[in-house]
């Protein structure tokens, strides 16, 4: 059996076993497909039942399946003028290629994605945005990512630059992160309170866990990583920071005199004036910037700007197959997002029979909550696992 013998009859029996998921509103879509055996999109394409969708599913085999962002009121026709644009969902696609940085393994690279889908909604569109839950779903690209879906009657008619917007106010894109740090009447640095809403209140926090981070790693010994912390936010002076954030000052606090290290009260909510113990202004501006890469790193959202801003954009068919992994595109419910792993539900539990393939190296994953570790040279394995390495060009069958 060749290797596209094998997934064409793996695909064709998905297919036939399960129904399409539809989007909604879905006769007002465009679908688009490619091919495992030839070049380029097949697309314009209008499906007006759940069964015909199915039935081009099982007689085509396509490869990749996608839909549009977009409804319009003739989306088959080919020019895009012709379709009549009725509006857009707002569509987020959050991938690795984005995220993650370093060599991580395929699960590793899963998982960090998920938290930056759980980021982009819980500190960004739902308290910021004011997007309501019931309005996002969530899908798993079947690859190496995750979409977010926004349905709200306020988004559909937003053009590309207003979706944009709302990228670049997630990822604090050309943000002036200095503006939201005050300075009153003599020059002292005012932080804005931790409870402000939007960049304001994240900036105070970001304060606050780079500060506890500094302190953590400084009650360890481990100076050489805050050291490092500096040296990668470009940090200049970064001996005088140093001496400056373990020097210690005495306050009054509950009508006593204590003394603490300048890193601990940094540490502190509520103070508002507290950068302004790091001594002056270049000082400041220093810590800031250590600031400032956190937030880049660790508070703002990571998004494909592209893929929210393209009102037409083509994206994955939730229910059908990736044709990378052989792995299920899952729609997901918010409630569903922190239990989900991919590497067991987004895998078709049918696909369990033991087939031989050929590994061109070893390879380790955890799928269906077994781990293989497998070797080069000729293994059986299940049928799923097979799947997922011959599309990646890891095995031959």
């Amino acid at each position: 059996m060749g290797k596209n013998d094998f997934v064409i009859r793996k695909f064709q029996e998905y297919y036939r076993d399960n129904n399409p998921v539809l989007p909604p509103r879905f006769s007002s879509r465009e679908y688009g497909f490619m091919s495992f055996d030839r070049e380029g999109m097949i697309r314009h394409i209008k499906f007006n039942s759940e069964g015909d969708l199915k039935r081009f599913l099982v007689e085509n085999i396509p490869a990749h399946s996608y839909y549009s962002s977009a409804y319009y009121r003739y989306p088959e026709r080919q020019r895009m003028e012709e379709k009549e644009w009725l509006g857009a969902d707002l569509i987020f696609d959050l991938d690795a290629d984005h995220i993650v940085k370093g060599s991580v393994s395929y699960e590793e690279m899963l998982d960090i994605v998920k938290a930056g889908v759980k980021r982009i909604i819980d500190d960004y569109l739902i308290p910021d945005l004011g997007i309501d839950p019931r309005n996002i779903s969530i899908v798993f690209s079947g690859g190496r990512g995750y979409h977010i879906h926004v349905r709200q009657g306020n988004v559909y008619n937003l053009g590309s630059d207003e979706r944009r917007e709302i990228v670049n106010y997630i990822t604090g894109e050309n943000a002036n992160f200095n503006s939201f740090i005050k300075r009153d009447t003599e020059g002292n640095f005012i932080v804005p309170d931790e409870e402000d809403p939007g960049w304001y209140g994240k900036i105070s926090k970001a304060i606050i866990n780079v500060s506890k981070k500094i302190l953590y790693l400084y009650e360890k010994g481990d100076t050489r990583a805050i050291d490092e912390m500096m040296k990668s936010s470009n940090v200049k002076n970064r001996r005088r920071l140093m001496n400056a954030l373990f020097s210690e000052k005495k306050l009054f606090s509950e009508g006593s005199q204590v003394t603490k290290k300048v890193v601990e009260i940094l540490a502190e909510k509520g103070n508002r004036r507290k950068l302004n113990y790091l001594g002056d202004e270049e000082l400041i501006l220093q810590f800031l910037d250590i600031v400032k890469n956190y937030i880049s790193d660790e508070v703002a959202g990571k998004t494909d700007e592209p893929v929210t801003t393209d009102v037409h954009r083509l994206i994955r068919l939730p229910g059908t197959l990736h044709g990378k992994t052989g792995l299920i595109v899952k729609p997901l419910k918010i409630e569903e997002i922190d239990n989900f792993n991919p590497l067991e539900d987004a895998v078709y539990s049918r696909f369990s029979k033991n087939v031989k393939i050929n590994l061109s190296k070893n390879f380790s994953i955890k799928m269906m909550g077994e781990r293989f570790d497998l070797s080069e040279g000729e293994q059986e394995v299940p049928e799923f696992l097979a799947l997922f390495l011959v599309l990646r060009n890891i095995a031959d069958i």
